[in-house]
């Protein structure tokens, strides 16, 4: 306050103007170069991070298109496992019986 009394042009000079120099002068210059629409720091942060959302929701489809067709491909291996099962346990049916009734045979004509 005493410096202001005392020499005001001095404070005036250390302040400036918006347009004209002085620490006004540097603030205007640090929040036009952040609030740029076309090149500020905030609009080129905003299109960075909106780039990197749109690459990462890529990533994501695509790995989800990958797990959709492994899961159709499991589902298509599991379905001919169960297929081959159902048909060896036919055969091991149809061995016993035929076993059984030989042995039930052999049996008979002892």
């Amino acid at each position: 306050m005493a410096a202001d009394l005392t020499s005001s042009t001095s404070v005036t000079a250390f302040l400036g103007s918006a347009t004209g120099g002085g620490f006004l002068k540097i603030a205007t210059d640090v929040l036009t170069s952040a609030e740029d629409p076309v090149s500020g720091v905030l609009k080129t942060s905003k299109t960075d991070l909106q780039f990197q959302i749109n690459k990462l929701a890529d990533t994501i489809i695509d790995k989800q298109t990958k797990v959709d067709a492994l899961q159709v491909r499991l589902q298509n291996q599991m379905a001919a496992a169960d297929a081959l099962i159902a048909s060896m346990e036919q055969q091991a049916s149809y061995f016993t019986n035929m076993f059984a009734a030989q042995d039930t045979a052999n049996q008979l004509y002892k």
